[in-house]
């Protein structure tokens, strides 16, 4: 029975995780994991239960409802005692979901240096989550950071930041190929903030607007968003003032 038991609740986990991650509405999302948290609570699966919660406390930072968004800290979870459990109980996943989600956040709220702290601990669990959605998302946000970090990085670590993104655009190439629907647009958005970087502003422009139409048109609303964020702070730069106000927007 034990073992249907933990079946169950680890289908409500992932549902939930992979709900989050292709861009489902907060709001909604965050009041359905509430109800699978009360019913893993009941079933008595402890791992699975503190995972929800870590994705039900995401939710609630990026709603705006924690005191630092950066920080997995709410009224019913702890990412400090989460983390010492799986610690303890050598969890490697656990640890995994958790450095790489407040690295994620720590790059959307612009924290950058959090962000790397948090990447290169997650990176060193990445073969505990291996064939699941969680390692493509990981180098497309690491893609991400590291281009983020170029404008004060010293020559020598903007080389060391071309390898690092040419070999994870590598593998978003690949799944691209085969799921063009969950992974074409991250690829473009990476390969737009690298021409940004690299000043070649035509090629940046393309790839902006790709990025965008593909992620509106496989509804991932967040990866839209950020698209839209990274192009209007792109044209901010050239002081195009108007244009960056309608990506912004």
């Amino acid at each position: 029975m034990s073992d249907y038991l933990q079946f169950a609740a680890s289908c409500t986990y992932m549902y939930c995780y992979h709900f989050y991650f292709i861009g489902k509405e907060l709001g909604q999302l965050g009041e359905k994991m509430s109800d699978y948290i009360h019913l893993v609570g009941q079933l008595r699966q402890e791992t699975i239960l503190n995972l929800l919660k870590l994705y039900r406390q995401i939710v609630l930072n990026l709603l705006g409802e924690a005191e630092n968004p950066c920080n997995l800290i709410g009224d019913h979870f702890d990412e400090g005692l989460m983390l010492a459990q799986s610690l303890e109980t050598n969890h490697q996943s656990s640890i995994f979901h958790l450095y790489c989600n407040k690295f994620i956040l720590c790059y959307l709220f612009g924290d950058f240096p959090q962000a790397f702290e948090n990447a290169a601990k997650a990176e060193k669990y990445l073969d505990s989550v291996r064939s699941t959605l969680t390692v493509p998302v990981f180098y497309f946000y690491y893609s991400l950071a590291q281009l983020a970090m170029w404008t004060d990085a010293k020559k020598s670590e903007q080389q060391r930041i071309l390898r690092i993104v040419n070999a994870n655009q590598r593998k978003m190439k690949k799944w691209a190929h085969y799921a063009p629907m969950n992974y074409l647009h991250k690829y473009y958005l990476v390969a737009a903030e690298k021409y940004r970087v690299l000043g070649k502003k035509f090629q940046a422009i393309e790839d902006y607007d790709r990025a965008i139409a593909l992620a509106k048109e496989n509804e991932f609303i967040q990866e839209e968003a950020l698209a839209n964020e990274l192009a209007g702070k792109f044209y901010l730069a050239f002081k195009k003032d108007k244009i960056s106000e309608i990506y912004l927007k």
